[in-house]
């Protein structure tokens, strides 16, 4: 019988963000050219078109929380590198024991490539290697140390200059466990492959301060722990971002 497990939860109040929305770039000066000066010599009138205002193009982010910290590359067309460690408490509805909150660290490093499909949209493909360990007892068949491979993909849309959105879906696949078909008494049994795990999310970023380089993101999340049982987590994760 599964165990469904809640992960740290977090209820974010709606975010009401003042302003007109647009990006607090200054005016640009227009340039007159040649031709159009000589034109407004002889008494023609002239209209030069301004510049359009373009966004800033941030190459880094650093991600941090009460229990995270990360970075990731972000500049658009180019290698993407991410990093991140964090800690991850949760709660055994079903615990038997007298103390069923239990917790693990996670860290990982990931590369991919940060593809733009449109001026709103962003594929970002990855793989990359981690490691978790974990504070529960190894009788219940839980991996204490469990590292793995991971790959990955991350799909985000902008509705304007202050909200995105994303889907985020990940799959771990353990380099030091064997899968286990027999039992202690030597009998057959059906039994999943637990080297394999899965992750998926759904971010959701607002931008904030003047020139809309400080994020907030809320990401709601389902993880699976390896396990014989194979044990599922529903949470989410509140966490603070700067881009420069």
């Amino acid at each position: 019988m599964k165990k469904f497990l809640l992960s740290n939860i977090v209820l974010l109040a709606p975010l009401v963000l003042l302003g007109d929305g647009h990006m607090p770039f200054p005016e640009p000066v227009p340039v007159m050219p040649p031709m159009a000066l000589n034109m407004e010599c002889l008494g023609v009138p002239v209209k030069i078109a301004a510049p359009k205002k373009t966004e800033i193009e941030h190459e880094h982010r650093i991600n941090f929380g009460i229990v995270n910290l990360g970075y990731e590359r972000i500049k658009m067309n180019c290698i993407y590198i991410g990093a991140d460690a964090k800690l991850t408490s949760f709660y055994a509805v079903d615990h038997k024991k007298n103390d069923p909150l239990n917790y693990f660290v996670n860290g990982e490093l990931r590369m991919g490539y940060n593809h733009v499909l449109s001026g709103e949209d962003i594929l970002i493909p990855y793989a990359g290697i981690g490691f978790s360990v974990f504070k529960i007892e190894k009788e219940d068949g839980n991996i204490r140390d469990w590292n793995y491979a991971t790959i990955g993909m991350k799909l985000f849309h902008r509705f304007g200059p202050i909200f995105e959105m994303g889907v985020h879906g990940k799959g771990y696949y353990s380099i030091q466990q064997k899968r286990v078909d027999l039992d202690s008494s030597k009998q057959k049994r059906s039994s999943k492959d637990t080297r394999w795990m899965v992750e998926a999310s759904i971010p959701f970023i607002w931008h904030i301060g003047e020139m809309k380089n400080w994020e907030v993101q809320l990401e709601p999340y389902y993880l699976q722990i390896p396990n014989a049982k194979r044990l599922h987590l529903l949470g989410s994760r509140l966490s603070f971002g700067y881009r420069f």
